[in-house]
């Protein structure tokens, strides 16, 4: 999410800091005199943070205004279903891709006393848009419904925990194509995962093949390796070309 903070309605001088869930340091706003301080930083993950109000000098003391704003990721909006299991059969639905515009903002407005004051608390799990780049890249979510996007070369694609979708295509062209695959880890139709890909009159449906078995091939580094255990994967092709293997799950339209 874009995260915003702003710190004012202040009588004396006042800093504001953003701390990691370890308590570190990630961002401050130390404005002199009585100026609104400000925090803003995007794409701010999924997790825990605290946010710590302090007097510029230890005797000044001041009231103030502290509101916080998170801009979650927008919902893709569906398209085309498809069929997938993992330990047993259920559906899922195509989706468009996902915009950076948009979304829904979480706007949280405090006031309170400033002395020597402790950290506030702030925890969340907020949706994610993750996208790869022309390169080989490892994207990750966390604990949201985060939407993972590669796009060429060897990717690896993890979703975490949550509701995630796996992009494979655009409404133009399927990604991939000619140029490496995504390997997605841990698809899970029992957490609502779902996978998107590409369908118009010049790349219908019906080019598509799903292929169930265990996958042995050649990882970026040109290693030979075992994609998961001993369950069955699904390749995914265009046509006989390679877009995807889904580690240890079975998935069709």
């Amino acid at each position: 999410s874009n995260f915003s903070l702003r710190l004012d309605r202040l009588k004396a001088n006042a800093n504001v800091m953003l701390m990691n869930g370890q308590g570190k340091m990630m961002m401050q706003s130390k404005r002199p005199k009585r100026q609104p301080e400000t925090i803003n930083m995007n794409a701010l993950g999924a997790g825990t943070y605290y946010v710590k109000v302090f007097p510029a000098r230890r005797k000044d003391k001041t009231r103030y205004q502290l509101r916080l704003s998170a801009i979650e990721i927008p919902r893709p909006q569906p398209v085309k279903p498809v069929n997938t299991t993992s330990d047993n059969t259920s559906n899922t639905e195509q989706t468009q891709p996902p915009k950076n515009e948009g979304g829904k903002s979480r706007q949280i407005a405090l006031t309170g006393d400033v002395a020597q004051t402790g950290p506030i608390k702030l925890t969340g799990s907020v949706n994610r848009l993750i996208r790869g780049t022309l390169g080989n890249d490892t994207l990750r979510g966390e604990a949201g419904n985060d939407v993972i996007e590669g796009y060429n070369g060897f990717d690896t694609l993890t979703g975490g925990a949550g509701a995630d979708r796996f992009v494979l295509g655009n409404t133009t062209t399927p990604y991939y194509l000619g140029s490496g695959y995504a390997l997605i880890t841990d698809f899970s139709s029992a957490q609502g995962d779902r996978i998107e890909i590409t369908d118009n009159i010049f790349y219908p449906l019906s080019g598509y093949d799903f292929r169930h078995k265990r996958s042995i091939g050649f990882n970026a580094f040109g290693q030979l390796v075992d994609f998961g255990t001993a369950e069955f994967d699904t390749e995914i092709y265009w046509q006989n070309d390679l877009l995807a293997i889904v580690q240890d799950a079975i998935v069709t339209l």
